[in-house]
Parts: C-alpha cells; sequence; structure tokens
C-alpha cells in the first residue's frame, strides 16, 4: 500500500500537468522541469505548500508506483492513451 502524504490538491495538478504535456507537445517523455513548472504555474492561486519540487518528484513517484505514469532518466509519460483523451 502506498502511503499518500501527499495532499490531493498536488497530485490532481501533477497528473493534470502531465497530461497536459504529452497531449499539447509531442514529447513521448516529459522532463520533471516542464512538469514542475507546469505543476507550479496552475498552483499559483493556491495556498502555498512548503518544499513544492520535492512534494512535485514524490507525487510523480506515487503515481509511478500506481502505475498511471512510467519514469525513464528522470523523465515521465502517461501509461494509458484513456487518460490522455479525457
Amino acid at each position: 500500500m502506498v502511503n499518500f502524504i501527499i495532499p490531493k490538491k498536488v497530485n490532481r495538478h501533477v497528473f493534470k500537468a502531465v497530461r497536459y504535456l504529452t497531449h499539447s507537445e509531442n514529447y513521448k517523455f516529459i522532463p520533471l522541469d516542464k512538469i514542475t513548472m507546469e505543476a507550479r504555474w496552475s498552483m499559483k492561486n493556491l495556498s502555498p505548500i512548503a518544499n513544492i519540487e520535492t512534494v512535485i518528484e514524490r507525487s510523480l513517484q506515487n503515481l509511478c508506483n500506481l502505475r498511471v505514469l512510467s519514469q525513464r532518466l528522470g523523465s515521465y509519460k502517461l501509461n494509458s492513451n484513456q487518460f490522455i483523451n479525457a
């Protein structure tokens, strides 16, 4: 069982960032810095979170553990096309 200590809003925005970047750009794997930049931008009006970069990395790792994302050399992609077209 995965221990979720990441706020739900962070997981939601990280997933949306990966989905948006996968759909809008022709990347098979999206670099961590692009995901971080997009997630931070989408959460700009929410209450601030301490150590946001670390929290985003943990969220990505949780999504990989759940097999929603795949990781290769610090880049991530969605595992299924059903998430891209949603």
